[in-house]
C-alpha cells in the first residue's frame, strides 16, 4: 500500500511538469517546503549636481583724470611759475605793490605780467583765487576808440583799452574759485597765449 501511493505520487509530479509552460520553473511537489528568497536592489545614488562657478568679481574701473585730479580753488605764485613752466614759458616771480605775487615774462616775444587777486595775505605763500594776464601795446597805428570797441565786441577773449600813456592795453582774468583742475589752468594760458599774440594783427599795432 504504501508503495502504490509513493508511485502515484510521483506519477503526478512528472505530470504536473509535463504541463508546465517553456521556461518556468515547476511547481514543488505537495507537500514540499518552499524557500521565498527576497533580492534587495540598492537605488545607485544621483550624481552630484556641482555648485555653479562663483563668478570672479569685475575688476574695479581705474578712475578717470577728471574723478582723480586735484582740484585747485586757490594758487600760488610758485605753483603758478611750476605751471608755466610744465607748458614750456619761462617767467620771473615777484611781487606787486600790494605784497600780492606777480610774475613777468614773456611769450613768443610779447612780454606780459600776470597779477593775483583776492589772496590769503596772512599765509606764505599767498594762495590767490584770481587771475588777470595784462599786456601793453604801443598805438602806433593811431587806432581810436571805435577800434577798441570794436575789437572788445568781437573777440570773446581779452579786454583792450586805452591807458593813461596812450598805449592800448589787454587783460584777460580768471577765477578758480569752485575749484578747477590743473589742466584747466593751462588751458587758461593757452588762451591767454592765443589772445596775446594775435592782439597786434587784429589792432595793428605792436608791443
Amino acid at each position: 500500500m504504501r508503495i502504490s501511493t509513493v508511485v502515484s505520487a510521483l506519477a503526478a509530479t512528472v505530470l504536473v511538469a509535463a504541463c508546465q509552460p517553456q521556461g518556468q520553473a515547476p511547481a514543488p511537489a505537495p507537500g514540499t517546503p518552499t524557500t521565498t528568497t527576497t533580492t534587495t536592489t540598492t537605488p545607485t545614488p544621483a550624481p552630484a549636481t556641482p555648485a555653479p562657478a562663483t563668478p570672479a568679481p569685475a575688476p574695479t574701473p581705474a578712475p578717470s583724470s577728471g574723478q582723480s585730479a586735484e582740484l585747485y580753488e586757490t594758487v600760488t605764485g610758485t605753483q603758478m611759475m611750476q605751471i608755466l613752466s610744465e607748458v614750456g614759458f619761462d617767467a620771473t616771480l615777484g611781487k606787486d605793490n600790494e605784497g600780492d605775487p606777480m610774475i613777468e615774462g614773456r611769450i613768443e616775444g610779447f612780454k606780459y605780467t600776470l597779477f593775483f587777486y583776492r589772496c590769503k595775505k596772512q599765509e606764505d605763500p599767498e594762495p590767490c583765487m584770481d587771475l588777470q594776464f595784462h599786456s601793453s601795446f604801443a598805438n602806433d597805428t593811431k587806432a581810436n576808440y571805435a577800434a577798441v570797441n570794436a575789437y572788445n565786441r568781437d573777440n570773446r577773449f581779452g579786454q583792450a583799452f586805452f591807458q593813461e600813456n596812450g598805449e592800448i592795453g589787454l587783460d584777460m582774468s580768471a577765477t578758480l574759485q569752485g575749484g578747477v583742475s590743473r589742466q584747466h589752468i593751462k588751458e587758461v594760458i593757452d588762451w591767454w597765449k592765443v589772445t596775446l599774440t594775435n592782439f597786434p594783427k587784429k589792432m595793428g599795432g605792436g608791443n
